[in-house]
């Protein structure tokens, strides 16, 4: 019982954390104001002097929107076990090289374009080694107790006491409970196949190759102000004359507001393919950013934010929270498609060892193993109608 009860709060701790960090680096980049505004600065005895961004509260505030992106992009493919989650390792290698690029710009350091690229590459490939290690999906929250984004609010609360204090004593209250979610995971399925008809494994499949061809172009987004005039804040689109007011050059205007909103789109991507139980948290770095991209486009005359700014943004950060959480419940039939697999896998394998340690039920184990190795044989959609077959097997037996 200790050890389990160990080992539930490693997994209880990880998705913690998961959290904390979303919610943190939300924050991160509102901490630049505690930087001082000057070019020269004494630490630690030595004078240090700022170069490129004049200050040290500009470079503080690049810095972080960078590393902010860099890190949340980061806790994705960590957590993402879907092979077009490969996809992100470009917009992480985009963001690593910019972010060594302010840190190098910023103190003068003689780095070379080649030494940067090299530095992000180091960092996706660090990235690889800890997905590979950590194999967060077969022991988060959701493989082990079940508990996902479209249940966390109906669990009853006896469940969740039950999962975090730990103690795997085998019952047939245990037994019901892995029946109910081998129940659950089935109905699901059924209903998300029946919603979408019979283009439900053509879409399925589409869905992912164009989230992958939008994952490994998104960075272009971030260099669309190099489109626009490097001097002066006026610019001509489309016949009209186009003045970014209180900015001094329309490029940092650009640049500013397409940060945050790559942010809003990135982030909102994230959300919506998400079926982990934390994936309301990224609903904050996406509001933030909202915000932010609303600040910057329309900017009060002395700079500062005032009442119009916070009527103004708070009904469309309401309104995009809507939507996400809408579309995510309709769409969540395609995204989700391929957990089933695994989390039938999972819950038939404690179900199997439940019962023959209940019920002396033997040969259940042995045509598991058998379908399990016939899967590299079999698509996705045979191997899938196989597990269903054999669970209901099971669940009948389990239910005598």
């Amino acid at each position: 019982m200790s050890n389990n009860f160990t080992s539930r709060k490693k997994i209880w701790f990880f998705d913690l954390l998961i959290v904390f960090s979303i919610l943190f680096l939300s924050y991160l980049p509102y901490l630049h104001v505690y930087v001082p505004d000057v070019p020269e600065l004494e630490i630690f005895g030595l004078d240090v002097k700022i170069y490129f961004w004049e200050t040290f509260l500009v470079w503080a505030y690049v810095a972080s929107v960078r590393l902010v992106l860099m890190l949340l992009s980061s806790i994705w493919f960590i957590t993402n076990n879907r092979w077009w989650g490969y996809g992100l390792l470009v917009p992480v290698s985009v963001l690593a090289y910019q972010f060594c690029t302010v840190i190098s710009e910023g103190f003068n350091l003689k780095i070379t374009n080649m030494e940067l690229v090299l530095s992000s590459l180091a960092y996706s490939a660090v990235l690889i080694f800890i997905r590979y290690k950590l194999k967060y999906n077969s022991k988060s929250v959701m493989q082990k107790f079940y508990i996902h984004a479209d249940n966390i609010f109906h669990i009853p609360f006896q469940k969740l006491s039950w999962v975090t204090r730990g103690g795997e004593k085998e019952s047939d209250k245990d037994l019901n409970v892995l029946v109910a979610e081998l129940e659950d995971i089935n109905a699901r399925f059924d209903k998300n196949r029946e919603y979408n008809g019979n283009a439900f494994v053509k879409n399925k499949r589409n869905y992912r190759i164009v989230l992958f061809v939008l994952l490994i172009t998104s960075p272009l987004f971030l260099y669309v102000f190099r489109l626009f005039p490097e001097e002066g804040n006026t610019v001509q689109i489309f016949g009209y004359d186009f003045t970014a007011e209180s900015y001094l050059f329309v490029q940092a205007f650009v640049w500013l507001l397409f940060q945050k909103l790559y942010l809003v789109f990135f982030l909102s991507a994230w959300f919506l393919v998400e079926r982990h139980w934390w994936k309301y948290a990224i609903l904050l770095p996406i509001s933030f950013g909202v915000f932010e991209a609303i600040e910057i486009a329309f900017p009060s005359p002395d700079g500062r934010i005032n009442e119009d700014e916070y009527l103004l943004a708070f009904p469309v950060i309401i309104l995009v929270i809507v939507i996400l959480i809408f579309t995510s419940y309709k769409l969540k039939g395609y995204f989700e498609i391929g957990n089933y697999k695994e989390l039938i896998e999972s819950r038939i394998t404690k179900l199997i060892a439940k019962i023959s340690g209940f019920k002396k039920m033997h040969g259940f184990k042995m045509e598991f193993e058998t379908i399990k190795r016939l899967k590299s044989e079999l698509n996705e959609d045979e191997y899938l109608a196989a597990l269903h077959l054999f669970k209901k097997k099971l669940l009948k037996a389990a239910k005598e």
